[in-house]
C-alpha cells in the first residue's frame, strides 16, 4: 500500500469525528426516512472527500503567471511541511488531552427531515472541515503526491476513517436495520467516548510524532522514513 494511504489512515483517525453519525441518528429519531438519511451521509460524505482534494490539488498547483509551486514535490518543502504539521498537531493533542474527555458531542435538538434538508445539512457540516486540525495537516501533507488519483484515493481513505460511524450508519440505513444500528450505537457510544476520546489522542499523537520524526530523519540522512 501507498505510504501516503497509510498516513490518510492514521491521521484519519486521528481527526476522528462522530458528528455525522449522531447527526443522521437524530435525523431519525426525528422521523425523517431512510432515503433522507442515506443521502444526508452520501453528500456528508463525497462533499468532505472533495473539499480536502481541491484543497490538496490547489496547494499542489502553480501560482497563476509564475512557475512557483505553493507546495511543490521537492523532498526539502515536504519535510519543512511535515515538520510544522507534526508539532502543530503535537500541540493540538497537548490542548486536546488538557481542555477534553472525548470527541465532541452535538446536542440533540429538533432538526428538519426532508431529502433537501438533510442533504444540505450534510453540505454544512462537510465545511465544518476547516475546523478538523488532522484533516487539515492530511490535506497538505497529501499536496506532495505526484497524481491527482493519488490524492483523491487518499483524502477518501482518510475521510472514511475519520468518519467511520457515517459509513455505519448508511450502510445499517441501506440495509433497513437502522433502528437496531442506532440503538447499539447510541448505547454503544454511552460508554465508549471517554474511552475513545483518549485512543484518539493517542492516534494524534502517534502521527504527529511519525510526521516530525519522518522529517527530521530526511534532514539528517536527506531521505524518508515513510
Amino acid at each position: 500500500m501507498d505510504v501516503l494511504y497509510l498516513k490518510g489512515l492514521g491521521l484519519g483517525l486521528a481527526g476522528f469525528d462522530p458528528s455525522g453519525a449522531l447527526i443522521a441518528m437524530a435525523f431519525l429519531a426525528a422521523g425523517a426516512t431512510r432515503r433522507a438519511v442515506f443521502l444526508f451521509c452520501v453528500v456528508y460524505l463525497t462533499t468532505t472527500i472533495a473539499l480536502l482534494s481541491i484543497a490538496s490539488l490547489a496547494l499542489s498547483s502553480r501560482v497563476p503567471g509564475t512557475s512557483v509551486r505553493l507546495l511543490d514535490n521537492h523532498p526539502q518543502t515536504k519535510a519543512v511541511a511535515e515538520l510544522l504539521l507534526g508539532i502543530g498537531l503535537l500541540a493540538f493533542a497537548a490542548w486536546r488531552i488538557t481542555h477534553t474527555n472525548g470527541p465532541d458531542r452535538p446536542r440533540s435538538r429538533a432538526l428538519p427531515v426532508s431529502p433537501l434538508a438533510t442533504a444540505g445539512a450534510g453540505l454544512l457540516l462537510a465545511a465544518g472541515v476547516i475546523g478538523d486540525p488532522a484533516l487539515l495537516a492530511f490535506a497538505v501533507v497529501a499536496a506532495t503526491a505526484e497524481r491527482v488519483s493519488s490524492i483523491v484515493i487518499a483524502q477518501a481513505i482518510a475521510v472514511l476513517a475519520s468518519k467511520a460511524l457515517v459509513v455505519v450508519v448508511m450502510a445499517a440505513v441501506g440495509l433497513g436495520s437502522e433502528s437496531l444500528a442506532t440503538d447499539r450505537l447510541q448505547s454503544w457510544w454511552k460508554h465508549a467516548a471517554p474511552v475513545l476520546g483518549r485512543v484518539v489522542s493517542i492516534v494524534l499523537v502517534g502521527m504527529a510524532t511519525v510526521l516530525v520524526a519522518n522529517a527530521l530523519w530526511w534532514f539528517r540522512s536527506g531521505s524518508f522514513l515513510l
